[in-house]
């Protein structure tokens, strides 16, 4: 039944569609200890054992989050996210003597996720004991763990010598070694944490009117443990689109087994493959095809730092092939590409593939194949791209959040190396020629926030990091980075609704507000083309069902989060336990992945009822 609701001067728009983030790692990081650097975070530098208290320190604010620690089933753990060591004072990474100040075993990750720093404890737990003379880490016979010397950055910063060719581990750990690292780390991190931070993601998402989430590279861990159908039982989220990586790509097919995806849904889809093909420009491992503008000497990893351009992840001939099949086996791909070099490997293997035979260019054009990033593409691939039918999607928060570190650090001065700063996320170029774009956050990366998103795509303004030093107060420059790149805000809220849907196939069924599509719509406070301030986010919709309210919000999400902390503690309420399997109630969360199937429908029935009792007793 239609209702008639009166908007009081608000505007109403289409649910943004989030066209690349990584939900499930939002969960990942839940616990962890917020590292970040102003004006995301706090941390301004790594700190030493006189600054254990001061959480303004990378060291402090690990420790203050070791004695916060809730429910963890093991606490011999501490894990610190967001680190960015352009911004910390020295410019370095934090290396293991340094966190060898923390006495537990600690594993942090770089703003980029590309990277992180561990601890002794951490290796030895990772089962690292050593990197060789090509960075490669080392078990504890000292042989490599990843062994593809031809293959991709995999590597460990060197420390002191051990024995000939091979060094201590300085702690620093890039791109594979570093996935290596963290994949043993997330496995001490037991589900119920997941799961609370999930919860608040949701509801984060909603807040800032995403109403279609991408989690924009699902392993298959995540698949097996059942994640994806208890994240969707228990609270309230946005629609959400998986892209599975390649192994488990390859596994998909039996949407019927208990232990594998839920079916596909209005709410739930998985969309195409993620390749990665290169690090982040950022962390300087950044496929470019010209060298770095300036770089920190500890980040080449040859010590040739002027011609740095980054590496390839993936082998030419390698590439080849895996596109070909995912190509011939009907996949839509999105592939991770930052720099102009990995986009130049990702256009000449979808091109290999139609002069093979193995797929038509009209095919091609049909998958709308998705180029992630693309933050230093050219001119001439973008029409490469648009003859492809492909899209890029656009990281143009870079242009706010590193946008003075692009032009004095990672890509060059205006002038310098073709401007390369000047034209990152060329959104103009793509204007200019009719190619279709959409952009995006990279979440957790910097924060899910269309508003901010559309806001940097308008104004092109770059935050002074060099003087910013309090969380959330950044003054911009007077000059844009990249003024022909400059937006309009309609040709903004486009790339986050209408080519978003486009983006996933779904255009007949969200990104406008028409007759027959889904009720997924956002209250804006005012008109963001008419208003001095960019707008907030006032109410959200999904399905027609208001799920965010901007007076509502902080109260509903404590209430939940208090439900399930109470389900976690073994001193629950009695009329709370009495909605609780026995084993579940005994064993915790964290054992949700051996639970029977009969007692995941138990759960996901009774959760609703937990919320609805929670909400009647007042939340006490």
């Amino acid at each position: 039944q239609n209702k008639k609701i009166d908007l009081e001067g608000k505007t109403l728009v289409p649910g943004f569609i989030d066209s690349h983030s990584h939900f499930l790692m939002h969960g990942l990081y839940a616990p962890f200890a917020d590292l970040q650097s102003p004006p995301l975070g706090d941390v301004v530098r790594i700190g030493d054992a006189s600054s254990l208290d001061n959480p303004s320190t990378l060291l402090g604010s690990l420790n203050q989050k070791s004695t916060q620690w809730n429910g963890w089933s093991s606490r011999d753990w501490i894990m610190g996210n967001g680190y960015d060591d352009t911004l910390l004072e020295g410019k370095q990474h934090p290396t293991t003597k340094q966190l060898d100040l923390i006495d537990r075993a600690v594993y942090v990750t770089h703003t980029s996720s590309h990277m992180g720093s561990a601890n002794t404890k951490a290796l030895k737990k990772a089962g690292i004991y050593g990197v060789d003379g090509e960075g490669f880490i080392l078990n504890k016979h000292l042989e490599r763990i990843l062994d593809d010397s031809d293959n991709g950055i995999c590597c460990g910063v060197k420390g002191q010598p051990i024995e000939s060719g091979s060094y201590k581990p300085n702690g620093v750990l890039k791109e594979a070694a570093h996935a290596y690292a963290l994949t043993k780390v997330a496995s001490h991190i037991p589900m119920e944490q997941v799961l609370l931070g999930l919860l608040s993601v949701g509801e984060h998402y909603l807040s800032a009117g995403v109403t279609t989430a991408q989690d924009g590279l699902t392993p298959k861990a995540a698949y097996s443990g059942r994640l994806l159908k208890i994240i969707q039982a228990i609270s309230k989220t946005p629609r959400l689109v998986i892209l599975p990586d390649q192994e488990s790509a390859e596994a998909i097919g039996d949407f019927d087994s208990p232990n594998f995806l839920p079916k596909e849904t209005d709410f739930f889809k998985v969309g195409g493959v993620k390749l990665v093909l290169d690090g982040s420009i950022q962390g300087y491992t950044g496929h470019l095809s010209a060298p770095y503008y300036s770089i920190n000497p500890t980040d080449c990893p040859d010590e040739s730092c002027e011609n740095w351009q980054g590496q390839a992840q993936i082998k030419d001939k390698e590439l080849n092939l895996v596109v070909k099949n995912l190509l011939k086996n009907n996949w839509q791909i999105y592939a991770h590409v930052n720099g102009d070099a990995a986009m130049e490997q990702y256009l000449v293997a979808i091109e290999t593939a139609i002069l093979d035979g193995a797929i038509s260019k009209e095919e091609v054009r049909a998958k709308r194949l998705v180029a992630i990033h693309a933050q230093v593409t050219t001119r001439e691939q973008m029409l490469r791209l648009k003859g492809l039918g492909m899209i890029p999607s656009f990281f143009t928060e870079h242009v706010y959040y590193w946008g003075l570190r692009h032009k004095k650090t990672f890509l060059g001065n205006p002038g310098d190396v073709a401007g390369r700063a000047e034209n990152i996320s060329a959104t103009g170029w793509a204007k200019e020629i009719g190619l279709p774009f959409t952009l995006h956050s990279d979440a957790p990366i910097v924060p899910i926030d269309p508003m901010h998103i559309m806001e940097t795509a308008v104004k092109r303004e770059m935050c002074d990091t060099d003087n910013v030093k309090v969380k959330d107060e950044c003054k911009t420059l007077p000059e844009p980075l990249g003024r022909e790149h400059q937006l309009t805000w309609d040709e903004a809220l486009m790339a986050n609704t209408v080519t978003a849907a486009y983006q996933y196939g779904e255009e007949n069924t969200r990104g406008s507000l028409e007759v027959g599509k889904f009720g997924d719509v956002v209250v804006l406070s005012a008109d963001p083309r008419t208003s001095d301030d960019t707008p907030t986010v006032v109410q959200t919709y999904v399905d027609g069902k208001l799920l965010f309210d901007v007076i509502n919000s902080q109260r509903d999400t404590e209430k939940v989060l208090s439900v399930l902390r109470k389900v976690i503690k073994s001193g629950a309420r009695s009329d709370v336990r009495s909605l609780i399997p026995d084993n579940l109630y005994s064993e915790g969360l964290e054992k949700l992945a051996a639970m029977k199937n009969d007692d995941i429908k138990f759960l996901i029935q009774n959760l609703p009822s937990l919320e609805k009792l929670y909400f009647q007793h007042g939340g006490h």
